[in-house]
């Protein structure tokens, strides 16, 4: 567990920051979680996506995993080897990783990239000036009627 890498999640107002840490810390049987990585920590802040009481409720969870849930970025990115950024509101994804970006850690951008096109060549702009590793994506590409949708119509 302590060669774990350590993950912070940026962000409280998307579903999607309980389930990264469900996946890996989570109540899964062992055999279907995700090894070798754990969330330490997770930045929560007003959101107009997810209500306080909402993100009260993804709190509680999110510190019976054993997260540590902050409203200070410095504090989420204490200790931190990697981020999430699983930001609701894309409008907020460039003012994030703008705030992240030099810190030399690999960054996973919750879809979608941004909010607009110009925000979105920003981030990709600064992760190459900063040398900082990012990837986005979305987990519906893989979806079995997907994959087969897109094998069947090229």
């Amino acid at each position: 567990m302590d060669s774990d890498i350590k993950i912070a999640l940026v962000g409280l107002d998307a579903s999607h920051a309980v389930m990264f840490a469900r996946i890996l810390q989570g109540d899964l049987p062992d055999g279907e979680r995700l090894g070798g990585m754990r969330v330490v920590s997770c930045l929560r802040f007003p959101s107009v996506f997810c209500p306080e009481h909402a993100q009260d409720g993804r709190a509680s969870q999110l510190k019976a995993w054993g997260v540590r849930v902050t409203r200070s970025l410095e504090g989420a990115l204490h200790g931190a080897d990697a981020l999430i950024l699983t930001i609701n509101d894309p409008a907020l994804h460039w003012e994030y990783f703008r705030k992240v970006a030099h810190l030399g850690l690999p960054v996973f951008l919750d879809k979608p990239l941004a909010g607009t096109l110009e925000d979105a060549v920003r981030i990709v702009d600064l992760a190459r000036q900063s040398r900082c590793r990012l990837f986005g994506a979305a987990v519906t590409r893989f979806l079995s009627g997907l994959v087969v949708a897109r094998h069947d119509v090229p």
